[in-house]
């Protein structure tokens, strides 16, 4: 074996030593908060942008109760997103609910 292939054996064997005992590791629980949070209706006429307005007003919502940590909507639980519209041409009506946490769980 050559040296230059028996470091890379070394350096190889090193680098999976490692990855297991990081792999290993697990990570915080999420808090959450114990309440569902539901934002302000909104409306629009593409569903699309009347969900995303949805998502930031809940968003919002979660500001006003707590912090900006917990106001990540992909890192909420229990989410739900209700939309509605009476006829065809009448607008969306949106509206984000869900329990907000930190980090994703």
């Amino acid at each position: 074996m050559t040296v230059k292939r028996f470091v890379y054996v070394v350096l190889g064997a090193g680098l999976v030593a490692a990855g297991v005992s990081f792999g290993g590791a697990s990570s915080a629980e999420a808090a959450c908060l114990s309440t569902r949070v539901t934002g302000n209706t909104a409306t629009g006429q593409f569903r699309l942008l009347v969900e995303r307005r949805a998502r930031l007003n809940w968003a919002d919502s979660v500001r006003d109760l707590d912090s900006r940590h917990f106001s990540n909507w992909n890192y909420a639980k229990d989410r739900s997103m209700n939309c509605r519209r009476e006829r065809p041409s009448d607008p969306w009506e949106c509206t984000a609910r869900g329990r907000p946490c930190d980090r994703p769980s």
